[in-house]
C-alpha cells in the first residue's frame, strides 16, 4: 500500500517550549512528519467561540464534574487535529500529546496503519495504565490490534480515520465531557475504539500535566452524589449492550467468556 495521506499532528501550549522540544527531538530522530498543533487557552475565547464546542448543561448531564478549563481547552485542541485532518482530506491522522515518550518501533507503527486501513476507525497508540479485559484480538505478525471492554483513559496518542473525525466532529459537537472520557463513549457514534499492540506511545516520567486536571479535579465537587460511579455504570453496559448488537448474541457471549484481564 504505502500510499494513504496522513499527518501527525502533536499538540503543544504557548510557552511549553520544553516540552515541544523534547517530543520534537523524538520525532526529528525518527524523521517523521509533523507538525505542531498550538493548545487552546479558553480564557482567551469568546462566549461564541466557546459555545461552538463545549455545552455546560450537557456537562451537567452526562460527566460526574464541572470541566476545568484546561480539560476544555485539552479537547478543543483534539478536535482542532480532527477537523484539520478533514480539511487537508487526509486518508487519517496521528494526533499527539506532548507529554510522551515515543518508542523505537514508532515508524513501524506507522507503516503498519498505512498496509492495514480496514479493521479500524480508531486506535490507540498507547500503552494501558492497569489490567483491561480483552474482548477480542487480531494478529497481523509484528503488531496485534485489540479490543478491550473498557480501556483506560488519557489520550496520549492515537490514529483515527477520515471517517471517524467525520462522524466525532458531527456527532459529538458540543461537548460535555473530557477528552479522554468521551473516547469511553464513542460507541454511541458506532466507533469502535481499539488498540494497537505493541503499543508504541508511553506516558513520559515525572511528567506533570499541562491542563492542571489532577489538583483542580480533586477541588471540584460532583454534580450529585455517586455521580462517577453512575457514569462509569452507564457506559460500561452502553459498550457491552453495542457489542452484542454488533456481533450477534452468540458471538458477544462466547467473546466474554473468554475474555480476560491482561496488562499490555
Amino acid at each position: 500500500m504505502g500510499s494513504l495521506k496522513y499527518k501527525i499532528f502533536v499538540i503543544n501550549m504557548p510557552g511549553s517550549k520544553e516540552r515541544w522540544e523534547y517530543v520534537k527531538t523524538q520525532l526529528d530522530g525518527f524523521k517523521a512528519d509533523y507538525e505542531r498543533v498550538e493548545g487552546i487557552d479558553v480564557s482567551k475565547l469568546s462566549e461564541g467561540e466557546l459555545d461552538k464546542y463545549y455545552s455546560y448543561s450537557k456537562n451537567r448531564k452526562t460527566y460526574p464534574k464541572p470541566l476545568t478549563r484546561g480539560e476544555i481547552g485539552c479537547h478543543m485542541a483534539h478536535i482542532k487535529c480532527w477537523e484539520e485532518a478533514l480539511r487537508r482530506n487526509l486518508d487519517f491522522a496521528v494526533v499527539l500529546e506532548d507529554d510522551i515518550s515515543i518508542d523505537d518501533r514508532f515508524p513501524e507503527a506507522l507503516k503498519f496503519l498505512e498496509s492495514h486501513p480496514s479493521g479500524w476507525d480508531f486506535i490507540r497508540l498507547q500503552a494501558e495504565t492497569k489490567p483491561r479485559r480483552l474482548y477480542f484480538k487480531e494478529d497481523f505478525g509484528s503488531f496485534s490490534i485489540y479490543e478491550y471492554i473498557r480501556h483506560s483513559g488519557c489520550t496520549w496518542g492515537y490514529a483515527l480515520n477520515s471517517k471517524a473525525a467525520k462522524t466525532l466532529v458531527e456527532s459529538l459537537l458540543p461537548f460535555g465531557m473530557t477528552a479522554d472520557s468521551n473516547m469511553h463513549a464513542y460507541y454511541r457514534f458506532g466507533i469502535d475504539v481499539k488498540t494497537l499492540i505493541p503499543p508504541v506511545i508511553f506516558a513520559r516520567p515525572n511528567n506533570d500535566s499541562d491542563i492542571e486536571c489532577a489538583s483542580m479535579r480533586k477541588k471540584q465537587r460532583n454534580f450529585y452524589p455517586f455521580a462517577r460511579q453512575v457514569f462509569s455504570l452507564r457506559h460500561y453496559l452502553g459498550r457491552l449492550v453495542q457489542l452484542a448488537k454488533r456481533d450477534g448474541t452468540g458471538v458477544f457471549l462466547r467473546r466474554i467468556a473468554g475474555s480476560r484481564n491482561i496488562l499490555t
